[in-house]
């Protein structure tokens, strides 16, 4: 009787400890953008754009769990601009870096374009994989933050308008 207690009691015991781990695993979409509000007198870009992932879609609760980042897609548009007809954009491209701007990577070389056409329409742009996995590993990893520079040379100036890169992403871990 005694053995036939015992094991009930170790059984009773398995059984809850089995139960209370659950691993959930979980796929969440993620979004982010990198903005940056350009105005200058010179026709030269050279602009710098911080990324704090911690402050976007509730990433803050999931940090602690996450196994992967992969970007899915990224596009580019104007949000405003005010410049002659004719401005184009020319020998563009967003790079990226860790937050201090130590080590760098391409991430996308923007075609040349008349700037009015990106207010328009945005463009899905073609992303380097060394600046992706860059991005993802910084985003990933404490601090979850990187860099986003933006060069290029306009046709004239002065040069005003906002110009938004906008990113797909899934991230993917394990609750406990």
């Amino acid at each position: 009787m005694r053995i036939r207690l015992y094991l009930t009691l170790l059984a009773a015991i398995f059984l809850v400890a089995s139960s209370s781990c659950y691993i959930i695993n979980f796929s969440k979409d993620f979004e982010f953008d990198l903005t940056f509000e350009v105005n200058s007198d010179t026709t030269s870009l050279n602009e710098i754009y911080l990324l704090d992932a911690v402050v976007y879609n509730n990433f803050e609760e999931y940090v602690d769990y996450i196994e992967t980042i992969e970007i899915k897609s990224a596009t580019c548009s104007l949000t405003s601009f005010s410049g002659t007809d004719d401005q184009t954009l020319t020998n563009g491209l967003l790079t990226v870096s860790d937050e201090n701007g130590s080590e760098s990577h391409v991430l996308a070389t923007l075609p040349t374009e008349l700037l009015q056409h990106l207010l328009i329409a945005e463009r899905t742009l073609n992303l380097d994989e060394a600046g992706i996995n860059m991005v993802e590993g910084l985003i990933k990893n404490a601090p979850h933050k990187c860099q986003g520079i933006l060069t290029g040379d306009i046709s004239s100036s002065p040069v005003n308008f906002t110009m938004k890169f906008h990113f797909l992403a899934t991230i993917t871990g394990s609750l406990l």
